[in-house]
């Protein structure tokens, strides 16, 4: 529906409804993975398993947001989108990079 109508509010607002049931999809088997069937692998870390379960947290918020804001602007509801999509491509190593480097230093 995008492709045939991409500046119609409601063709966004359909895409953002699949894009968050996606993320909630992704958060409730991530969810039952790690703590129902213990499925995830077992060398993984508290914090990794938070933070991808806060980045579907996070997913699920900004595209509810991008659904309400499309009837003002699709552009506003594309942008959303495309936050989120950065959201999963960023990797892991370089989060992890950008947390070292803005954590508060102990020593002095």
């Amino acid at each position: 529906m995008v492709g045939d109508h991409p500046y119609v509010p409601m063709a966004a607002m359909s895409l953002g409804v699949v894009l968050m049931m996606c993320s909630l999809a992704a958060f409730l088997v991530r969810r039952y993975s790690h703590f129902k069937a213990k499925l995830a692998d077992e060398t993984l870390t508290r914090d990794s398993i938070n933070d991808g379960l806060s980045k579907n947290i996070i997913a699920i918020v900004l595209n509810i947001i991008a659904i309400l804001s499309a009837p003002i602007s699709v552009y506003i509801a594309y942008g959303i989108y495309l936050v989120v999509l950065s959201l999963f491509i960023i990797p892991q190593k370089l989060e992890r990079k950008v947390k070292r480097t803005s954590a508060p230093s102990t020593s002095q």
